[in-house]
């Protein structure tokens, strides 16, 4: 670098780039041994070689070289030093990135704390991993807070992120080198937020989303930095996944159009002149496609078709014929990419339990579970076998505020541990409140009365939802997913509960019937594409289908009625009636990202409302649009889903103390 200034970043990758070149792994330094704090040590034995000796500058740079790298095109040897440069200057709900902290938007449409660990238990499941041939998992970030969606550069030498290092900042998109260095953040421009970020099949450029209060822009910029362009328009609201074409002139996205509404489908949204066309391809009516990855040779395009958690992995070839079903699960899926060959596709689930990386195989189909655990938003790079995944955690706690109009300066705390609490629910005496929560190691599900807090029940490392309540107060419905949705009842006196799911489903959320004697849920079918409302009679056992159209969050009227939501998708709100009339409720406001989010009152419904400000809005069944009840501060709201005490004059809420989360990768194949 004579006659330039070369940063750390600089250094940091061309000591990769030599390390990869002489086959050295620095846990072991044959060659280059890395001195912490100070910089990199030749180690290896010199010899001068007579023919090198003779070689001029001028010779070392433009003659051809049998000896490089194999792989390595003879363009490379050229315009590596100036490549270098370029990298190196270049660096998961609420609106404006404000209905998340630190901008979690829901990604692909999935819930918040599900998959952001607001639990606070990825750590410990890792180190309790009992996979002897588990791959060496090496952090890349570290920065303070939750760094997200990571995406590996194409020759994997960096990786970029986004990141709220200061609470007080904004989340901004960040770059590294992928085995250590100083991250940059690739703009410095006014935003409240950035996101997914998505390098260039030619790793020149990085196209990510940014919010400014409600407007969201797709935006491209030059690896080597200073260089930008916003191309158009994105959701303030939700992460939009979107993957470079193999020319690198195109952007494969998920979106609606004309076609096909309401529903996502892929397009090609050309960057020369703005074109954006549909994908030809089998679509489904009933089902959105979130997330597209091409192959690296750009032969095939992978897709994820359903939100979370109803959520299948698709191939085809890359024209949109020859469309293949991958899993048939419908599960979590946070995120999954192509392995560097082309043959598995790497992704996250917890179909059988709790979330590990699973690869199928794209041509067979045959699905292969690994030994690395938590994993969400996996990227591979396409050159190189590395993969890079988030883990995440947060220390959590339940707190009460009143309704009163007046944001509250300091929540009530009702229940406290190190390990996480989350999802409250007032029992109808709004005196008693049940939670789930992890302080004895495992979910659990608790209840804090007038002597204190209580244990009903513990579940392992399986996900629990919401707690709902019977109308006489003694019994609490929920469900425990560790592979598919089971339906459990505990009797809160006894401190006992059953497992009483029906063989062959997998519920969600359920609510009691007016008479305490049956269960409303959602509910999948084997190799359904979508959940149904059925009712189950606690007594009998019998299963009536109460919907054909889809259904899943009910909650119940005073007089028996129940609203639903027909679509996963945050869509089509309906009113079921005693008589069976399916009645459309018509509401706005209420939609993908806050579609659990909302609570029935004896006069209209509560919900979340990312508007200015956000906060908790009434919606009155005899007309009127939304009137704010509480403005909240979605910075610490660690979940979407909240309690509304019988009175409504009490709010109870998941509270965050801090998000955690860093970006890990594992070299070699898995």
């Amino acid at each position: 670098w004579r006659g330039e200034f070369p940063t750390d970043d600089v250094v940091t990758h061309a000591i990769g780039e030599l390390r990869r070149a002489f086959g050295d792994d620095p846990r072991t330094a044959a060659y280059i041994r890395t001195i912490p704090r100070v910089g990199y040590a030749l180690v290896a034995a010199v010899e001068q070689s007579p023919t090198a000796a003779v070689m001029t500058t001028a010779e070392s740079e433009t003659s051809d070289n049998p000896e490089r790298p194999p792989g390595k095109p003879a363009a490379f040897r050229r315009t590596t030093r100036w490549a270098m440069l370029a990298v190196a200057v270049a660096f998961a709900l609420i609106a404006a990135l404000r209905f998340w902290p630190g901008d979690s938007r829901p990604v692909g449409g999935e819930s918040p704390a599900r998959y952001a660990g607001v639990e606070d238990r990825s750590v410990r499941q890792a180190a309790g991993d009992a996979g002897a041939n588990a791959p060496r998992e090496v952090p890349v970030s570290y920065l303070r807070g939750q760094e997200q969606l990571p995406n590996a550069s194409p020759d994997g030498s960096l990786v970029a992120y986004s990141a709220q290092p200061d609470p007080a900042g904004p989340r901004r998109v960040y770059i590294q080198a992928m085995d250590g260095g100083t991250p940059r953040p690739v703009s410095t421009v006014d935003v409240d937020s950035e996101a997914a970020p998505v390098f260039s099949a030619d790793g020149r450029r990085l196209v990510f989303q940014r919010v400014r209060g409600e407007q969201c822009r797709f935006v491209i910029a030059s690896v080597l930095g200073g260089s930008e362009q916003e191309i158009g328009s994105c959701s303030p609201h939700v992460i939009t996944h979107v993957d470079w074409a193999p020319d690198s002139r195109s952007l494969l996205v998920p979106m609606v159009s004309a076609d096909s509404p309401p529903h996502l489908v892929l397009h090609l949204w050309h960057l020369a002149d703005s074109r954006v066309e549909p994908l030809r391809y089998p679509t489904d009516a009933d089902s959105n496609d979130v997330q597209a990855r091409y192959s690296p040779d750009g032969s095939r395009i992978a897709f994820r078709r359903g939100v979370m958690p109803n959520s299948d992995l698709f191939v085809m070839d890359a024209d949109g014929s020859n469309q293949k079903q991958l899993t048939r699960f419908g599960g979590a899926i946070p995120g999954f990419d192509w392995s560097s060959d082309g043959r598995w596709l790497l992704f996250p689930s917890d179909h059988d339990g709790g979330m590990r990386l699973w690869r199928v195989d794209t041509r067979s189909g045959e699905l292969t579970p690994t030994a690395v655990r938590n994993v969400e938003w996996p990227d591979a790079a396409r050159l190189r076998d590395v993969l890079v995944f988030t883990r995440g955690e947060a220390s959590s706690e339940v707190v009460e505020m009143d309704v009163d109009g007046a944001a509250d300066a300091a929540p009530r705390l009702l229940s406290q541990s190190s390990r996480g609490d989350s999802l409250p629910a007032y029992a109808p005496d709004g005196e008693r409140i049940a939670f789930v929560s992890w302080r004895r190691g495992e979910a659990g599900m608790f209840v804090r009365d007038a002597s204190g807090v209580r244990l009903l029940s513990l579940h392992g490392e399986a996900e629990m939802d919401k707690p709902v309540w019977s109308p006489d107060g003694r019994q609490l419905a929920y469900v425990v997913n560790n592979g598919t949705g089971r339906l459990f009842v505990a009797d809160v006196a006894a401190a006992r509960a059953r497992d009483i799911s029906p063989d062959g489903y997998s519920a969600s959320r359920p609510v009691f019937s007016a008479d305490g004697k049956a269960l409303i849920f959602g509910a999948r079918e084997p190799d359904s594409r979508h959940a149904d409302l059925w009712r189950l009679d606690l007594a009998s056992g019998a299963m009536t289908r109460l919907t054909d159209r889809g259904g899943m969050y009910p909650q119940r009227l005073p007089d028996g009625d129940l609203v639903f939501l027909e679509s996963n998708a945050g869509e089509h709100w309906r009113r079921l009636g005693n008589d069976g009339d399916v009645a459309d409720l018509g509401l706005e406001g209420v939609g993908f990202w806050n579609r659990d989010a909302w609570q029935v009152t004896d006069t209209g419904m509560v919900a979340l409302i990312s508007s200015e400000p956000f906060g908790l809005y009434r919606h009155r069944w005899d007309g009127g649009g939304w009137q704010l009840m509480e403005p909240l501060g979605y910075e610490r709201l660690g979940d979407v889903q909240f309690s509304l005490s019988p009175d409504g004059r009490r709010l109870a809420v998941t509270n965050v103390r801090e998000w955690t989360g860093d970006v890990f990768r594992i070299e070699g194949a898995l």
